[in-house]
């Protein structure tokens, strides 16, 4: 009888074991990337539920290393996009920053010489971020890159742009500011377009004056029949610092939802003028760091800082 009672419960053992033992091989073949991998339960009871949640666990988990991998591929690309700054310029040391707050960002610097007299400076933000905004990105970028010198004046150029990418934005709602920036070096001057942009600051002479490059300007998508006008600058002296950046400094929230503001990054840029243009964007990325603190980043984060040198430069 005994043995009759040990044979009879070893075999339902087996039979309760069996299902489990399953599932945990399933569980080690979705662990190990096998996405294909099903659980097929003829029951009705709890088991039943356990297979349908894991079918759907296998093939959302499916799709979202699907993203995550066109996401990595999106960031590479975003990556080969930045400017190279080894570029020399002569009498200008020029330094750029960019920091996504998600893989892809919709934040937009470019360097684009035009011969060996001029360069074109491009800080551009994009509505949102993510996928959609690094697409308008790339579109802008292409855009821009190929009206630049091609459509004569400035302005022609940046209505030109603004013209083609309305009719790619369509009715999505979307749009982008673009601050353009031109630098002559042999006048040694400035002109520049301000799509809708936050102006970018110059700092000059000792004591320190502020000058805001301002002007007049819509964010570029909106109108399509919108003309851009072109402001200029003429009198750059040794020294002379001008900076570009996205909101994305401004608006940083820190503790007690604190914003970062304009007023303290022009406190640091005056502060940080006798260093180069580079150790400025250092010191204005961990001014942004240390004042988010363990706060999530939530905007893109873009900054671009020249420098005037003495002409022997």
């Amino acid at each position: 009888m005994v043995l009759l009672l040990t044979i009879v419960a070893y075999h339902r053992s087996n039979k309760m074991i069996e299902p489990i033992l399953y599932m945990v091989r399933a569980f080690k073949r979705l662990s190990e990337g096998d996405f294909s991998t099903r659980l097929k339960v003829d029951a009705r009871d709890e088991r039943r539920m356990v297979a349908d949640a894991f079918n759907t666990m296998a093939y959302q988990l499916e799709d979202r290393i699907r993203i995550r991998q066109a996401l990595e591929v999106a960031k590479e690309v975003q990556q080969n996009f930045l400017p190279r700054m080894d570029l020399r310029f002569p009498g200008f040391d020029i330094a750029a920053r960019i920091q996504f707050c998600d893989e892809t960002g919709g934040d937009y610097i470019d360097l684009i010489p035009l011969g060996n007299q001029k360069l074109g400076i491009v800080v551009s933000d994009v509505t949102g971020h993510g996928v959609g905004a690094a697409l308008l990105m790339a579109t802008a970028r292409a855009l821009v890159r190929g009206c630049y010198g091609e459509s004569g004046s400035l302005t022609d150029m940046m209505n030109s742009v603004n013209r083609k990418l309305a009719a790619d934005i369509g009715e999505t709602g979307r749009f982008m500011t673009l601050f353009f920036l031109e630098i002559d070096r042999t006048c040694r001057s400035l002109q520049w377009i301000r799509a809708g942009h936050d102006p970018a600051w110059l700092l000059t002479g000792t004591p320190t004056s502020l000058t805001l490059l301002d002007g007049p300007g819509i964010a570029l998508g909106v109108n399509d029949q919108y003309v851009f006008t072109a402001k200029s600058f003429s009198s750059l002296s040794p020294g002379d610092l001008v900076i570009i950046g996205t909101d994305g400094i401004w608006e940083t929230i820190g503790p007690n939802n604190a914003l970062f503001g304009k007023k303290r990054l022009e406190d640091l840029i005056a502060q940080n003028t006798w260093r180069p243009a580079e150790e400025i964007c250092d010191e204005v990325l961990k001014a942004l760091n240390d004042f988010r603190g363990d706060i999530k980043q939530q905007d893109d984060v873009s900054l671009v800082v020249i420098k005037v040198q003495p002409e022997s430069v």
